[in-house]
């Protein structure tokens, strides 16, 4: 019975087609004309700030957002996620390029090779490496390296040897600012770009129970991003106190799911917008090392947000002629035929569209 569904699987990754991740110009041979320190800080399920105070979420975060202000950062609105879960948001992100679950059934697990794809090799670390960067992976838990893919990074705050082959959770949270401490001193003589990865303030809860409800979940939720403020304010200070010149990125991978009682009812066939939302919203804060780009409107989503970075690092805007559509999607299991679906469209509308194959 095993072998059943057991040769199936074996067969998808060995023909797994890696044709979705070419780009469509020379951006991987971009030159960069100015080369400060990158921090690229992502907080799992921290909502954009335009969605935060209304909505499902309600939550005042004015005090956070005027820190942010003082701290030098452009926080920008009406920000979102292209799809509703870390491993596959990131994998559009680091590629710079939709991958629709890049697999024709659909079949309803995450995406194929996506931890390769985020930690192994990518565009975005391509192209870093291709200008001289030193490129670090920091996370507080060892979420990204489970099944043990090639590391692509010059450094990893995890070793494979804190991984165990059997795992049951996560393993305990590391504390990343410390291990950030440590790195910070030993890379001076190079440009560096950091990956930070913070499990907070994460979303409502993937498992149904009786105990399990909505109001629970978004106290819950809002007492970890009052956690991922502070965290936030202690790593901004680490950071400004070594390095007067970064670009320091705060943004998430998607939203919290609040308003739902778990994260599986997303994948039931929802029309109400504020709800659709909730899954998507995702942070976005930047400090600049000088001015904002004028283009810095088109901000949008992640699958864009590369380009339009690596845009304003080589001064060159003709990188902005391919970017990509900035819809969102999902894949539905319940209430509509199974598939993929974009759920919200280039312009920013909910819709319920199917992925045509």
């Amino acid at each position: 019975m095993a072998l059943v569904s057991l040769i199936p699987t074996i067969f998808k990754h060995i023909t797994y087609s890696k044709q979705w991740l070419e780009q469509p110009d020379a951006i991987t041979k971009v030159i960069f004309k100015t080369t400060p320190n990158v921090y690229f800080i992502q907080v799992d399920g921290y909502a954009n700030v335009d969605k935060l105070s209304k909505g499902p979420y309600g939550y005042d975060n004015s005090s956070f957002n005027s820190y942010l202000k003082e701290a030098g950062f452009k926080n920008y609105s009406d920000y979102r996620s292209n799809y509703y879960s870390t491993l596959s948001s990131n994998s559009s992100l680091l590629a710079m390029k939709h991958h629709y679950y890049s697999s024709p059934d659909h079949s309803f697990a995450e995406l194929s090779h996506a931890r390769e794809n985020i930690v192994s090799k990518n565009a975005v670390l391509e192209i870093f490496k291709n200008n001289t960067y030193k490129t670090h992976l920091l996370m507080d838990k060892y979420y990204f390296l489970l099944n043990r893919p090639t590391l692509g990074f010059d450094y990893s705050n995890i070793k494979y040897k804190d991984v165990p082959f059997r795992y049951k959770g996560l393993g305990p949270v590391r504390d990343v600012i410390s291990d950030l401490k440590t790195v910070l001193p030993k890379d001076t003589l190079t440009s560096n770009f950091y990956f930070i990865q913070k499990l907070l303030p994460s979303h409502v809860t993937n498992s149904s129970s009786e105990s399990v409800n909505k109001i629970t979940e978004k106290e819950n939720y809002l007492n970890k991003l009052q956690q991922a403020n502070l965290w936030l304010q202690e790593i901004i200070t680490l950071i400004d106190s070594q390095d007067k010149n970064a670009l320091i990125i705060i943004t998430a991978d998607h939203g919290g799911f609040v308003g739902f009682n778990t994260t599986l009812e997303a994948r039931i066939k929802q029309s109400d917008p504020e709800l659709i939302y909730s899954i998507y919203t995702a942070m976005l804060a930047i400090k600049w090392n000088g001015m904002p780009p004028d283009f810095d409107t088109k901000f949008k989503t992640p699958v864009n947000f590369f380009r339009i970075l690596f845009s304003y690092l080589s001064k060159n805007r003709s990188y902005l002629d391919h970017l990509e559509d900035d819809s969102s999607y999902i894949m539905i299991n319940q209430g509509a035929p199974f598939g993929v679906y974009k759920y919200i469209d280039n312009q920013g509308e909910t819709v319920f569209e199917p992925l045509s194959n």
